[in-house]
């Protein structure tokens, strides 16, 4: 069971108990028109990983083209550790609340990272189910309550923004130790599982034959040498030492991204090639049309 939500005045109240989040198609609710016509839009997460944000970061621009006039806010990483700091399951990551930050700096269709909350938020909680489909993407699963067309939605793969500085950052790696060559990322780890089987492994070893020839940045909870993977060229990213950004920036331009599913991988699959493996059997609302699921039975 999920605890539905409600964020109002930078307070969060549980309110009931679900087995599915939202509403579902056959008897759906939509955000209040009042609230549109208002023409202030929050976005807001209850999870607060790279990946929880970087699925659902196409809605901004989505929301602008849309509503050409609206103003688009996300909350600060300050206001998220307010509301949700007195949680305990944020130990994958160093700082969880700043993950909105790095999913969405720099994006033009942002108007500000605001500080306080005023009013009643629809959040990620709100959204229109397919009882028939549960492997459809969160984003347009919430765009649906928002009242965004097929259309409208259709454009909804996850989007990223640099600045010059940090794609003159990303650049100069690429050339220092690619140069202008095709290169791949690896990625042997994320939060559910720290290292997967042999067997699960093999897949991803086996869509690798196409890539072969490419050297690939690797990130992983094992030395490559110790793993079924060690004749694979590679870099590896912990000794690089790159703010997640410029990590973020080098998947982007990257010919392909090959590993476990991860938010990271997620948040780059509108610019690059993606095959993972699911974390779990199925996908739910992580799924994303671009991506390639390796192994997945029921899709």
């Amino acid at each position: 069971m999920a605890i539905f939500w409600r964020i109002n005045s930078n307070e969060l109240t549980p309110l009931f108990e679900t087995p599915t989040l939202g509403f579902s198609e056959e008897d759906p609710s939509f955000i209040p028109d009042e609230y549109l016509e208002n023409g202030e839009f929050i976005i807001f997460r209850t999870c607060h990983s790279i990946g929880d944000w970087g699925i659902i970061s196409a809605i901004p621009k989505l929301l602008k083209t849309k509503y050409p006039n609206c103003k688009v806010y996300v909350p600060s990483a300050s206001l998220i550790q307010r509301m949700f700091g007195g949680f305990t399951n944020w130990n994958h990551w160093n700082n969880p609340f700043a993950n909105v930050e790095v999913v969405f700096k720099h994006n033009p269709y942002v108007d500000a990272f605001i500080e306080n909350i005023t009013d009643e938020v629809f959040h990620d909680h709100y959204r229109i189910y397919d009882s028939n489909n549960p492997e459809v993407s969160l984003v347009i699963q919430m765009m649906k309550f928002w009242q965004l067309t097929k259309e409208e939605y259709a454009d909804h793969l996850p989007e990223l923004y640099f600045s010059k500085e940090e794609k003159k950052v990303g650049d100069s790696i690429i050339q220092h130790y690619i140069g202008n060559k095709d290169y791949g990322t690896l990625l042997l780890t994320n939060t559910v599982q720290e290292y997967y089987s042999d067997e699960t492994n093999k897949l991803l070893l086996q869509r690798m034959e196409e890539y072969k020839g490419l050297t690939f940045f690797y990130y992983g909870s094992k030395p490559i040498e110790n793993t079924i993977f060690k004749e694979v060229r590679t870099i590896d990213f912990k000794t690089l030492e790159l703010p997640i950004r410029i990590q973020l920036y080098l998947k982007t331009k990257a010919l392909v991204n090959i590993g476990y599913q991860s938010g990271v991988n997620d948040s780059v699959c509108r610019y690059s090639k993606v095959i993972c493996t699911p974390s779990t059997g199925h996908l739910g609302a992580d799924y994303l049309k671009a991506i390639e699921y390796v192994g997945l039975k029921n899709k």
